[in-house]
């Protein structure tokens, strides 16, 4: 192109990031039949990561050819033929005609985007593969190395010409070997014009078999499917209309109804936020043809629902759940859901978390090893650490099983987890994902019995180990002990109707509790510790909490009185799960028809309460997307449904103590020992709902080991 863009000095390239999500896309519309026909593959994921990387690679395109355009437009024309021998591919183009008429801006910017993809990621490809196969055979590595000996006489920085790469000779064959292992370019398809004949065969011209196949899909079947579709639509939208004709909402577009407002998790909370703004704190919302659901950020609705004592069914989105966490306490229901809830609540007992400090201890310890590694570093992305370190306190406390969980930064569990995050709020939100039947054509599916399986794998693995434990020893049955129990004890020697759970109801609950108790807390967390870095007259104020509490003493022996009296800090870590809630939405479904206010919700509605949206009310707290913790110094108790980060009602959070434990202990300990600094470059949140709150982008801060205590 004649064009030097530097791209070895972008090791975070979106154009690179961008090519590769574009290969991968082009593979899977060819695979998968619902991404076959455009209609299906707009309602899918791949449609719009595939717009942002078009929008990418043509920026990048466009920004190449206007470089060379305006390099050129500097210089006198030269006309010998040796200017027009170095004239570069790009140039060509620029200056050519076609009939008598110059290309246009398009078909320069295909033929650039062409060689720009085709000359590099081919290229790239065959050298790496060149390179590993240099690494693992030795012997040619040396014989290639000799002969750069033999051309370039020992000169480690010779001057390189075309001569001397064309007499490269040994080089070649290693290319032209590992070309033929490893093809850049794997598979070519060709389709003819005409019908051909070969021997015995016959093609099918500009109709092969599977374009008559996918003919007949597009002009038959799917238009068929569609008018019945839409009849039956159009017979349920006329049946549910009274239900919501009071209630405001955005305006729908028919079929897709507001779905396509909600493309990916990224932009599901500010466009949660955008309704409520625009409508009031009682959205309704069309999500695809038939789901109707109701989005409340309003006051009184929330204490409606939350506290009563019948509206305690999860929505139906939770049932994406359902292969992972089965019908364990977090989706589970009716007389098994209270029965377990009941058997539960002892193993977060004061008396049991008292036991748990050392735990928090021993693992913030370990954390804070794995920390000292990223000090000095402008930027750390604090999330993995945070994570693989409440993974493991969850596992030490509740499952009395260790498994050093910080050892393995690529957890492959941790991975999984987010991956289960991630579907299911697509899933919630994409039509075409919603129904089983069209669910097992997309790649989401694969993905998620691949997690399924590592997930369950590990519930699996701590239940075996710790059941050998308890089998190991013998039992003691004082009252002591029992205040004792881990909670994966209770449910290992639990009866429920003088029955023991069976291996399913326990591996459910195991699965819960690993997953809401670890996910969750890190959640908070990570966020806490990115405010303290970037209000640092908060951080000292913690920090002064500390010394008081402990006197000075760097490594203290904290007990459950010294967590306990960490009042500041408790406000710093509320005033964060106001802005930065784990879970910024709730499902709930009623199983009656629900009357509120002249409004009939009918049975089986989706209602999505919305913390994440009445935190930041305006209503009840002043300036809120300010960070001020002392608004939590004195709480007058009056609107306690406005401040949710742990639900509330007869479903609120079963370990919301413990939570607040842990994360008193582990953040403590990371302010004693190091000094928190915003990233740098500037670190800006990209919130997404993945059931959890998250970044997408990573919570990033810097650290520095504080001097002194």
């Amino acid at each position: 192109m004649g064009i030097s863009i530097n791209a070895q000095d972008d090791s975070g390239s979106e154009y690179v990031k961008s090519v590769k999500e574009m290969c991968r896309i082009i593979m899977e519309r060819s695979l998968q039949p619902l991404q076959m026909l455009d209609l299906t593959y707009m309602l899918t994921r791949n449609y719009h990561m595939e717009k942002k990387a078009i929008r990418i690679l043509h920026d990048q395109a466009n920004s190449i050819i206007n470089k060379r355009y305006q390099e050129l437009q500097k210089h006198t024309k030269e006309d010998n033929s040796e200017t027009k021998k170095k004239k570069a591919f790009l140039d060509l183009l620029l200056e050519a005609t076609i009939d008598g008429q110059p290309l246009s801006k398009v078909d320069i910017r295909e033929e650039v985007d062409t060689f720009m993809f085709a000359g590099h990621d081919t290229t790239a490809s065959a050298i790496s593969f060149t390179l590993f196969c240099l690494a693992s055979y030795p012997d040619v590595q040396q014989s290639a190395f000799e002969e750069q000996q033999l051309i370039f006489k020992e000169d480690r920085k010779p001057k390189v010409t075309y001569a001397h790469l064309q007499s490269m000779k040994y080089l070649e064959q290693v290319i032209k070997e590992t070309l033929r292992l490893y093809p850049s370019v794997p598979l070519i398809s060709r389709q003819p014009d005409t019908d051909l004949e070969y021997g015995n065969c016959l093609e099918f011209g500009e109709h092969t078999v599977e374009e008559m196949e996918t003919s007949f899909l597009a002009n038959v079947v799917l238009p068929l499917g569609m008018i019945i579709l839409v009849f039956w639509w159009w017979f349920h939208l006329c049946h549910t209309k009274k239900y919501y004709k009071n209630l405001p909402g955005p305006p729908t577009v028919p079929f897709f109804g507001n779905a396509l407002d909600f493309t990916s998790s990224a932009v599901i909370l500010n466009t949660m936020l955008k309704y409520v703004k625009n409508h009031g704190g009682l959205v309704k919302m069309q999500m695809g043809p038939i789901k109707r659901v109701l989005l409340v950020a309003d006051y009184k609705m929330l204490e409606f629902i939350l506290s009563s004592t019948k509206l305690l069914t999860k929505s139906s989105d939770y049932q994406y759940l359902y292969s992972w966490l089965g019908s364990g306490l977090l989706i589970g229901s009716g007389p098994k859901w209270k029965k377990h809830r009941k058997l539960l609540t002892p193993a977060f007992h004061f008396q049991v978390l008292e036991n748990f400090i050392e735990t928090f201890e021993t693992c913030g310890d370990k954390f804070v090893q794995k920390l000292l590694e990223e000090v000095g570093k402008t930027s750390t992305d604090i999330y993995p650490f945070v994570t693989l370190c409440s993974l493991d306190i969850i596992c030490e406390t509740t499952m009395g099983i260790s498994i050093n969980a910080q050892d393995d930064i690529g957890s492959e569990y941790v991975k999984s987890v987010k991956e289960m995050c991630r579907i299911i709020i697509e899933r919630a939100v994409q039509p075409l994902q919603m129904l089983d039947l069209t669910y097992m054509l997309t790649r989401n599916y694969h993905i998620e019995k691949r997690a399924i399986r590592i997930l369950h794998e590990q519930a699996n693995s701590v239940i075996n180990k710790r059941y050998q434990e308890l089998q190991g020893h013998t039992k003691d049955d004082n009252s002591e002990t029992k205040k004792k129990k881990a909670f994966l004890d209770l449910l290992l020697e639990a009866t429920v109707d003088g029955q023991p759970l069976s291996k399913v109801d326990i591996r459910e609950e195991v699965d819960t509790f690993m997953f809401a108790g670890h996910d969750t807390t890190a959640s908070a967390i990570s966020f806490t510790l990115f405010c303290l870095a970037n209000y640092p007259d908060v951080q000292q104020s913690v920090f002064e909490e500390q010394e008081l509490i402990f006197e000075g003493d760097r490594k203290p022996n904290v007990k459950y009185a010294h967590l306990q009296s960490m009042k500041y800090l408790e406000q710093v870590i509320k005033e964060t799960l106001r802005l930065y809630p784990s879970v910024p939405i709730i499902g709930r479904q009623p199983d009656v028809d629900l009357e509120y206010e002249n409004t009939c919700i009918p049975k089986g509605s989706t209602i999505l309460l919305f913390p994440f949206g009445i935190h930041r009310n305006p209503d009840y707290f002043k300036d809120p997307l300010t960070f001020d913790p002392s608004r939590f110094l004195n709480v007058d108790g009056k609107f306690p449904y406005a401040y949710i980060p742990f639900s509330a009602g007869p479903r609120n959070c079963i370990g919301q103590k413990f939570a607040m434990l842990e994360m008193k202990s582990v953040i403590s300990k990371i302010i004693r020992e190091f000094k928190l600094q915003p990233a740098v470059p500037h670190h800006d949140l990209q919130l997404v709902a993945e059931t959890v709150l998250k970044s997408a982008n990573g919570i990033s801060i810097c650290l520095r080991k504080r001097e002194k205590f």
